[in-house]
């Protein structure tokens, strides 16, 4: 009896600090404290081999942009409990990381074990079709969406993926007319006019290119790629003050962010207003992770401008 006790205290016990530990982790999570996070997570796991522990390790790697700490926490989640849903995180994350065979391997994988259409089956076959409209093969790609458009047709980022599928191929007719249709059934799809963006920028139509990305950045100023590719036409090929209001809407929901941060800085010099340059780099080379030596160059060359 005394030793049953204690084994259920030493158990109760074991629980309290595990939950506490979780507790601690989802505060780092919420509160943005993702390092932090990191090391609660990765102590949890040297002592409780549980999928639940992966899962979340899983999801803070999302969190935190890391495509390898994804897969690697996807791969320890697999080999504790296989299910279909884990295989299907660790394709997903191989896929997020550009590792493309190994991704159709575990897709296919998955695939095998499916009998009915599902969500799942849908998103398998349009990830698919991805990897295969990246390595160029354009009709095992086609046939990869044909085969998830038979299981929802109504998705409008397959449809989107239809277009640069097309747009790739140099089918740029049957591109617009995707986009286009896209836009018809919402006429505020963001994806749609950046890929409609693209088209007219393969063509030289910047200012055309430039007009769709700007009906995206209207509506959602915190579209990171539409910013980039107004910015990058804009300068190249029109006027990169087109831009800085983009930049500055960016700016007020994420105030940190090192690549819109070098948007404006590399705005000011280009128009040799060196002093705001100057003032922007602080907050930059607060929150910049590349090379500390780029960010001492830019901050000797600022220096000397003024």
């Amino acid at each position: 009896m005394f030793s049953q006790k204690f084994f259920d205290s030493e158990l109760l016990q074991q629980s309290l600090e595990l939950a506490e530990s979780l507790d601690r982790f989802h505060f780092f999570m919420n509160e943005n404290h993702l390092d932090r996070a990191k090391t609660e997570i990765e102590k949890l796991a040297q002592t409780h081999v549980r999928p639940f522990i992966y899962k979340n390790m899983y999801w803070l790697e999302v969190k935190r942009g890391s495509s390898e700490g994804q897969v690697n926490a996807a791969r320890k989640l697999v080999e504790c409990e296989p299910s279909l849903e884990n295989q299907y995180l660790l394709a997903q994350a191989l896929f997020t990381s550009e590792n493309d065979r190994e991704a159709l391997s575990v897709y296919h994988q998955i695939l095998d074990q499916l009998a009915e259409p599902t969500w799942l089956m849908f998103s398998i076959y349009k990830n698919i079709g991805s990897i295969y409209m990246k390595a160029k093969d354009f009709e095992a790609a086609e046939e990869s969406f044909n085969k998830a458009h038979t299981i929802n047709s109504d998705d409008l980022n397959l449809l989107v993926s239809y277009g640069y599928l097309y747009l790739h191929a140099g089918r740029l007719n049957e591109a617009k007319d995707r986009f286009a249709a896209i836009l018809e059934k919402d006429k505020d799809f963001s994806e749609a006019y950046i890929g409609l963006g693209i088209l007219h920028a393969t063509v030289g139509e910047f200012e055309l290119a430039c007009a769709n990305l700007s009906h995206v950045l209207d509506k959602t100023p915190s579209h990171k790629l539409a910013l980039y590719l107004h910015y990058t036409w804009s300068d190249k090929h029109l006027s990169s003050e087109a831009s800085i209001d983009f930049i500055n809407n960016f700016l007020k929901e994420f105030p940190r962010d090192q690549e819109a941060l070098t948007l404006k800085v590399g705005y000011y010099i280009k128009q040799q207003n060196f002093r705001k340059a100057y003032e922007t780099l602080p907050i930059l080379k607060k929150n910049y992770t590349g090379s500390s030596r780029y960010i001492a160059q830019l901050e000797g060359y600022l220096r000397d401008a003024i």
